[in-house]
């Protein structure tokens, strides 16, 4: 019985002070989890809000969420990207301590970033914050992407509807072609004949307004390329006549290449400085025959990174510009690519220039 009046004397005495201490140490704790649990679920929700803002474009989502996520516990964060043929770099923060990686791969047709994050060791446990959040922000990308992804196809789809739309204007201006020829031939009477000339004063001009509508839409590529021999030079000094740009041109070449697929690339390409310049403007134009590529140099002063970021510049149905679709270096690149052709796009910062340029490669026709 001597122990237990001894443990009463020090409860007595110490003992309360201990307990008390132990209380307040779990108070902490549980006040310190829940905090933790608040900013976890907080920091998440942002992620998630900083997306809805930037529209789920997966760039700008990127760019937006390094403020939080080093917030986080992220010291570093870097990522290769590859976004529709342009590939690039992007760096956010930096350290020198030694650190905990944590790498992942987002990759949807031709999107893909290869990320690496740097945490402190805490970060190595599963329940961190750091690594939670770098998981969220992993998720929240790659939906991202697929998002994008499915944004193109809608888009496609929707040009295969229009595409049918065009067909079907194409048959009513052939119907009405038809029909104006058919009174042509019957009209004798020559109040008959003012009367038909009266109409098609008024209705003429409207049908070739809606003809020239729709065949700036119809160009399609043929299934089977044929070669021609082209003159580089007449070509892209027509298509600048056409589009009201003043160049300069050095330089030509003659070549053996599909002429359709040339046309629309160069078209796809020249209306971009119609679209981005302020028309006064001269494109410095270079074109260069080698015994096995040739190369075309469209070189601009107008046109800056601020107006198109080199990262979106080839990216299908992205545009600032409100007469465009944001298509037209998509599918010069893509057209390009048939013929193994390449189209580059480079930025001068040092004398504020861009650059355009078109490879491909060439064989002599007798070759061919």
């Amino acid at each position: 019985m001597e122990w237990i009046q001894a443990a009463i004397e020090f409860l007595s005495s110490e003992g309360w002070f201990l307990i008390l201490l132990l209380g307040i140490v779990l108070v902490v704790l549980a006040l310190y989890f829940r905090y933790q649990t608040l900013k976890l679920r907080h920091s998440i929700s942002q992620l998630y809000k900083i997306n809805e803002n930037c529209q789920q474009d997966a760039l700008e989502f990127f760019h937006q969420s390094w403020p939080l996520l080093n917030r986080s516990g992220c010291l570093e964060l870097e990522a290769n990207v590859n976004w529709f043929g342009e590939t690039f770099k992007i760096s956010k923060g930096s350290t020198l301590d030694q650190t905990y990686l944590y790498a992942f791969t987002a990759s949807v047709d031709d999107m893909k970033f290869k990320v690496s994050a740097y945490l402190s060791y805490s970060g190595q446990q599963p329940e961190s914050i750091a690594r939670v959040i770098l998981i969220t922000f992993q998720h929240i990308l790659e939906q991202d992407l697929m998002l994008k992804q499915s944004q193109i196809l809608i888009s496609q789809k929707r040009l295969e509807r229009y595409q049918l739309f065009v067909q079907h204007e194409i048959k009513n201006i052939a119907q009405f072609l038809q029909l104006l020829s058919d009174q042509v031939q019957t009209i004798e009477a020559e109040e008959a004949c003012n009367k038909l000339m009266n109409r098609l004063k008024a209705s003429v001009p409207f049908m070739a307004q809606r003809a020239k509508r729709t065949l700036s839409q119809t160009y399609q590529p043929s299934q089977v390329l044929q070669n021609e021999w082209i003159n580089i030079e007449s070509m892209i000094l027509d298509i600048v006549k056409v589009n009201a740009l003043a160049a300069q041109i050095k330089g030509e070449a003659n070549v053996y290449l599909p002429r359709e697929l040339m046309l629309e690339v160069f078209k796809n390409i020249l209306n971009n400085f119609r679209d981005h310049g302020s028309g006064n403007e001269v494109l410095k134009i270079r074109v260069k025959k080698q015994a096995d590529e040739l190369s075309v140099q469209i070189e601009s002063s107008e046109i800056s990174l601020q107006q198109v970021p080199i990262e979106r510049m080839f990216e299908p149905f992205w545009t600032n510009s409100e007469s465009g679709m944001g298509l037209g270096l998509f599918l010069a690149r893509e057209l390009l690519k048939q013929i193994d052709g390449l189209v580059t796009f480079r930025s001068n910062t040092e004398n504020q220039t861009s650059l355009f340029e078109v490879s491909i490669p060439i064989k002599d026709a007798l070759n061919q």
